[in-house]
């Protein structure tokens, strides 16, 4: 197995970085699923694919913001006019891909203009960089965000003073929205660039919204509205019709709850790792969770990542009995820990 990972790892870097083109790019990328599905019949454990697999799409999509700023200067927009750094959002900035992730990205420049028109001039620049970007990853297999959480939009894209302005309105006026965009920033990691300053924004969140008690209450009161894939009766909550009848939805029936309420506790209380089980982790180590529960979620999000790995979707009926059993063991957990989230940030009176 050791060998064979040396081999594979050799040629996937190989092939990214003597890639002449985007269509190289994107034949790579389509080799992830039988290549994942190898590593997973020898043995290989789901964390330890994750790990592998989520270093496989930062390659890949370093190698293509490669291409992308060649080909702004093919358009003759020249080069960078000031240091950036091309971030990952969501399950990217996470360290949580799966095999087939849209995209959840966004950029940050430190502007060096003396004047409007040179801070115009960089805003033109790092707006074509974003919108090209975007392009170039769905070129190479990557789908754009339905949301439009891209670097393409003008929300996640500017200065770090336009940054820090926007995350400074967004707890000011803490509405649901506003303390969504928070949260997704809360996720953030430097792809490419200049990472001194996902530093600096991702330094801010971590400061800040400890103090911003309405905010952890909307997040968690939100949480809480979300049910998860099971029900009263301890039967899955299963699609009734369409394409994925009688399969249960692990993103939207449990993983994300489990990932949203880690992150709130996680940010709430200073710590800045972004992946989900790292968070986990401090959070122990903090003794905000008893050691028994601690291990009761991070066996929770093992379990859900193990599925999600392949699909949004499993068939209950097509699991084991003891697959089944983990599942809704891994589902109750996250029900307990909705409600020890809505019970510990309450609205402020």
């Amino acid at each position: 197995m050791q060998l064979d990972l040396v081999h594979t790892w050799t040629w996937i870097r190989h092939s990214i970085e003597k890639a002449e083109g985007l269509d190289a790019l994107r034949l790579t990328q389509e080799r992830m699923t039988g290549v994942t599905e190898r590593w997973a019949s020898r043995g290989m454990l789901t964390l330890e694919i994750f790990e592998y697999l989520n270093v496989w799409h930062d390659l890949l999509m370093h190698r293509a913001l490669d291409f992308t700023l060649q080909e702004l200067e093919k358009k003759g927009l020249g080069t960078p006019p000031a240091p950036f750094c091309w971030l990952l959002l969501g399950s990217g900035g996470r360290r949580e891909q799966t095999l087939h992730p849209d995209q959840d990205n966004a950029l940050v420049y430190r502007s060096l203009a003396a004047d409007e028109q040179g801070r115009t001039q960089e805003r033109a620049f790092f707006q074509a960089l974003g919108e090209q970007g975007v392009a170039t990853l769905e070129q190479i297999g990557y789908p754009y965000c339905s949301g439009f959480v891209m670097a393409a939009n003008e929300r996640w894209n500017g200065s770090l003073e336009k940054w820090q302005e926007q995350l400074q309105r967004y707890a000011d006026f803490p509405d649901w929205s506003n303390a969504r965009f928070l949260m997704i920033a809360s996720d953030l990691r430097p792809l490419y660039g200049d990472v001194s300053l996902a530093a600096e924004l991702h330094q801010w969140v971590v400061a800040n919204v400890p103090q911003m008690a309405f905010i952890k209450w909307q997040v968690a009161d939100h949480g809480l509205a979300h049910k998860i894939g099971l029900d009263f009766r301890e039967r899955f909550r299963t699609e009734l019709w369409g394409e994925h009848e009688r399969e249960l939805n692990i993103k939207d029936g449990g993983y994300l709850q489990l990932v949203n309420a880690t992150r709130l506790w996680a940010v709430a209380h200073g710590i800045v790792e972004t992946h989900t089980g790292s968070r986990i982790a401090k959070i122990m180590e903090s003794k905000l969770w008893r050691e028994e529960d601690g291990n009761d979620i991070q066996a929770a999000y093992e379990t859900l990542l193990s599925l999600r790995l392949w699909s949004n979707y499993t068939c209950p009926e097509r699991l084991s009995v003891q697959e089944r059993e983990r599942l809704k063991a891994a589902l109750r957990t996250i029900r307990s820990l909705q409600k020890r989230t809505a019970k510990r940030f309450t609205k402020p009176k």
